[in-house]
């Protein structure tokens, strides 16, 4: 709880917080990395919405709410140039990703505050800078940190504006404004549609207000959402922004043109999947202190509201992350970022309990005692995951990106390259062959080539062999000897090999 006389807000423990966090995450952010693919279709979508914003909107089936972020920043700093090269994107997407994922361990560090108090908060913000999936996410170019970032800020102001008891007007057009800020995150990432469900929820049966105050300032912060929101359909032409169910025609001898929805593992499983994804988030060292917080009475419950509007939050994610493997049949850890993110305060607070527990039981009642307690603490939760902190992004993408690189030296500008797969997309963005000059840049095979394309200059880019627990055939034989350069993961001897050759004079 928050202490019941005010005192200084704690700036310097918040400071250090993010200053761990943005230290750690810069270290990680090797530029040298491989980008992911997800990262080179925001980049990518970055210049379709320079051209034609309304029609690239309406034809790609992810949310552009980020490649907007890149588009704006790109033309303040120059990156919208012909000359910038693919590299020059990377930096800019994961200093995006960086900046935002160390502001979010702020947010974590806040929302502890409320909940609990400043001890507990400065635990979790350490905790959320040491976040494994939270680290990895920050320094790769993808949306996951710029929307939780967003998302929780909306959930921190929404809890400051709905939860006072002031008659003012103020309360309401913070509502509004927090509604406006959670739709503008619904362009970024689907998920941010659960700020609108647990919002109104929460602010429907808050039960400090009258039913007319209630329902005036749940009307206003959905007001506020839906603004962005209907936008973002009227341009789009659809309501929500989701693909197609994935769906498979199974002929049985009962009925011949059965329709079945396609699974990768039974739908009884999923909720089991999802507790493992959540808990593998934090390396499974979280979860268990969620669990003391949890179920052991001597740890503090939380601040009573903000803890209802937690528990909102996290019931809708959990349901729109069961309608999507119902509909497409995929789980990842990814989709669990947002419930490991709001859990983090009270892994915090099960540790501090913990800790506070142990001091007392060997009769340590001196603060300083149970600081050096907390101190210890900190080091044994964090040292199991510095091996995860100091692993390379994307690692096994490298042969992406250094075939990608060689291409773009040794193939001229209007060389027409091949690929074999449109799964060779992280080295079509390095080889700057990506939209607005991807006309040079085909998916085929080689021998669909007629004579006189053959006798033009082309490239030819393959996977000398399967993607290592791939179940696709090998492209082309195993060799070597045919291509001009083959790159390699050459810490995993079975991992991707990929091939590069000229055909034509």
């Amino acid at each position: 709880m928050e202490d019941a006389n005010p005192r200084p807000y704690p700036i310097a423990a918040l400071a250090g917080v993010l200053l761990l966090a943005l230290v750690v995450r810069l270290l990680i952010a090797t530029p040298t990395a491989c980008i992911s693919k997800d990262g080179t279709w925001f980049i990518e979508m970055a210049h379709k919405l320079a051209d034609e914003p309304v029609r690239h909107m309406q034809i790609e089936t992810k949310q552009p709410g980020l490649s907007w972020v890149y588009l704006a920043v790109g033309r303040a700093t120059g990156h919208m140039s012909a000359m910038t090269t693919p590299v020059e994107w990377q930096n800019l997407g994961v200093w995006i990703a960086v900046l935002c994922g160390a502001s979010v361990c702020g947010l974590v560090f806040e929302l502890a505050r409320r909940l609990f108090d400043v001890q507990t908060a400065l635990i979790a913000g350490l905790f959320a800078a040491v976040w494994p999936q939270g680290v990895e996410l920050s320094a790769d170019a993808l949306s996951d940190m710029p929307h939780l970032f967003l998302y929780l800020g909306v959930m921190l102001l929404a809890a400051s504006s709905g939860a006072t008891t002031s008659k003012r007007v103020l309360p309401s057009v913070g509502l509004i404004a927090t509604g406006l800020i959670g739709g503008l995150a619904y362009w970024i990432r689907l998920e941010a549609i659960g700020l609108l469900a647990a919002g109104t929820c929460w602010l429907l049966f808050f039960s400090k207000q009258s039913w007319k105050a209630r329902l005036t300032r749940c009307a206003c912060f959905a007001l506020g959402f839906l603004v962005p929101f209907l936008a973002f359909a009227a341009l789009t032409g659809r309501l929500l922004f989701v693909k197609t169910p994935t769906i498979t025609m199974i002929e049985t001898d009962a009925s011949p043109h059965a329709w079945q929805w396609a699974h990768s593992f039974p739908f009884w499983q999923t909720p089991g999947r999802i507790i493992e994804a959540w808990a593998k988030s934090g390396r499974y060292i979280f979860a268990i202190f969620f669990f003391v917080a949890v179920f052991w009475k001597a740890v503090p419950r939380g601040e009573n509201q903000l803890k209802k509007l937690c528990a909102w939050l996290i019931a809708w994610h959990l349901l729109l992350v069961l309608m999507r493997v119902s509909m497409h049949g995929e789980l990842s850890t990814r989709y669990l970022v947002i419930p490991a993110a709001l859990t983090i305060p009270w892994s915090a607070a099960g540790f501090v309990g913990l800790m506070r527990f142990l001091a007392a039981r060997h009769h340590h009642t001196n603060p300083k005692r149970q600081r050096l307690y907390m101190i210890a603490g900190v080091v044994l939760v964090v040292a199991p995951m510095v091996p995860y902190l100091m692993r390379p992004i994307n690692s096994t993408r490298m042969p992406y990106r250094q075939a990608g690189l060689w291409l773009a030296e040794h193939a001229a500008a209007d060389d027409v390259v091949i690929a074999s797969d449109a799964d060779l997309k992280q080295a079509q963005f390095y080889s700057r062959r990506m939209y607005p000059n991807d006309e040079n840049w085909r998916i085929g095979n080689i021998d669909a080539l007629t004579q006189d394309e053959r006798a033009s200059s082309h490239w030819w880019i393959t996977f000398i062999k399967a993607t290592e627990g791939s179940d696709k055939p090998t492209s082309v034989p195993n060799d070597t000897d045919a291509f001009a350069k083959v790159f390699s993961d050459e810490k995993r001897p079975r991992g991707k090999r990929i091939g590069v050759r000229r055909i034509g004079p």
